[in-house]
């Protein structure tokens, strides 16, 4: 019994309350990659919370005026505001390329936004790692901060929260889910705009995958490779689009892969070998 009022002998009225905000999610497994290109076009009128933009696939913007501020926005090209924000999401890295990011305008300042991804299921794996990427572009940029809901109980923060202007470019962002080996996990982004309008912060190609195949590069800005790690299929992204042969070798030196590629996004597929590192 909660007695607010002292001497009150009315136990009937005694009651306390709260409100429970119950999101039903297929439960995935790992690998799992989403770029985001599968979700609905939003608004992205400058009316802070005003505008509902409803995800897909498991992911979730919670609740306006209870559980945050604003909704995080699925958008294409640039954000409308200048000096701030993409002008291209991260992959297929072009005009019609989808991400989600927080419309800052309009005194939607210091103001959060709260995603969650599905759940998904981490028992069989041994290194899972989550991967991706941001951008945070603007004079005035505010924070991004990770949590993961394992047995009913929230971790926040798991790395060192993000912060400042990084300038206009996509960064990748790896965190080791070790620590949950066997366990349900959900992803929860929470944004918190700056103190001003140049602060829209963006959210791009999203995976897990377990450490059993990964590919090691020769760090070159004519090419891009992700998610890498993975189950042992990739995804190639190139800058110069023609007479390109692509090479695989294992670890003795032999080359277990070999093709050409001729567009400037490729798949390379080694789910057929056996796990451990390869070069590019």
């Amino acid at each position: 019994m909660i007695n607010d009022l002292l001497n009150d002998a009315n136990e009937s009225n005694d009651s306390i309350g709260t409100t429970l905000n119950i999101v039903g999610s297929t439960i995935y497994t790992i690998p799992y990659s989403n770029d985001f290109e599968n979700f609905g076009i939003c608004a992205t009128t400058n009316n802070c919370g005003g505008t509902t933009c409803n995800l897909n696939g498991g992911w979730t913007n919670l609740t306006n005026g209870s559980d945050d501020i604003f909704d995080m926005r699925v958008n294409t090209g640039t954000t409308p505001s200048a000096g701030t924000g993409p002008s291209v999401d991260h992959n297929p890295g072009n005009a019609s390329g989808k991400y989600i990011y927080a419309e800052a305008s309009n005194n939607c300042y210091g103001a959060e936004s709260q995603v969650l991804s599905p759940c998904f299921d981490l028992a069989g794996t041994t290194s899972p790692e989550l991967s991706f990427w941001y951008h945070m572009n603007g004079a005035n940029m505010g924070i991004l901060r990770i949590d993961i809901l394992s047995n009913g109980t929230w971790t926040n923060n798991v790395i060192t929260p993000l912060f400042g202007n990084k300038g206009d470019v996509w960064l990748e962002q790896k965190i080791d889910l070790s620590a949950f080996v066997g366990n349900k996990v959900t992803i929860r982004f929470r944004i918190t705009t700056g103190s001003f309008w140049e602060s829209d912060l963006a959210l791009d190609d999203f995976s897990i995958t377990d450490l059993s195949t990964g590919i090691s590069e020769t760090k070159n800005t004519s090419y891009s490779l992700y998610p890498n790690p993975s189950n042992g299929i990739f995804n190639l992204r190139l800058s110069n689009a023609t007479n390109n042969q692509i090479n695989i070798f294992d670890m003795k030196g032999q080359i277990v892969h070999t093709s050409s590629a001729n567009s400037s996004n490729i798949k390379i597929d080694l789910s057929n070998l056996s796990k451990g590192i390869y070069f590019l």
